[in-house]
């Protein structure tokens, strides 16, 4: 065998095993690719899963309050008052809006929002502003309610102290008044104690 023969087989194994890493190569980025897409969708599903299980759970929760808050309406309605039949009326509304929100996932509300919205939209605007304005009320009533039931922090009896170190007198004495040495201790005359 040449020089030459043995060079060209040489190239030719080269070739050969270059071609097999090049298909080697491409087979793992597939791997990796197929592996990173399935990743990529467990996690979609398991964060769908999750924000679907808090959306039930809000949900759960936003009809337990709108049911609380009937029934405590439903009682005030029991009294003798003018306003008697409306707001049973209401508190009749709220009841049914919590069996709503009881009995709906949280996607088939929002498609019955969306479809409100639609057909009504001014009345869809005019009833968020007015639940905006409520959910604000109910929000600044339950945090200054709160607020009363923190304790307040008990004050001193004596005066606070001075600050430390003491502030010297300005270098310019102000209108009216006597010029005083800084460097002294002597009270009123630029030192505070």
């Amino acid at each position: 065998m040449t020089n030459l023969e043995q060079q060209q087989g040489t190239a030719d194994r080269a070739k050969a095993g270059a071609a097999d890493v090049v298909e080697t190569a491409r087979e793992e980025t597939k791997h990796v690719v197929d592996e990173a897409g399935a990743q990529a969708r467990s996690i979609v599903s398991d964060l769908r899963s999750l924000l679907s299980s808090e959306a039930r759970s809000q949900t759960k929760r936003i009809s337990s309050s709108v049911r609380q808050w009937s029934d405590e309406l439903g009682t005030m309605a029991e009294g003798e008052s003018p306003t008697k039949d409306a707001v049973r009326r209401v508190a009749r509304s709220g009841r049914r809006a919590a069996d709503y929100l009881e009995s709906k996932d949280v996607e088939d509300v929002l498609d019955d929002v969306r479809d409100f919205a639609r057909r009504r939209p001014g009345t869809f605007l005019a009833a968020a502003a007015i639940a905006g304005l409520a959910v604000g009320r109910l929000a600044k009533s339950s945090s200054n309610s709160s607020g009363q039931h923190r304790r307040e922090a008990p004050q001193p009896s004596h005066p606070p102290e001075p600050p430390y170190p003491p502030q010297p007198a300005p270098l310019s004495p102000q209108p009216g008044q006597p010029v005083t040495d800084p460097m002294s201790r002597e009270p009123g005359t630029g030192w505070t104690e």
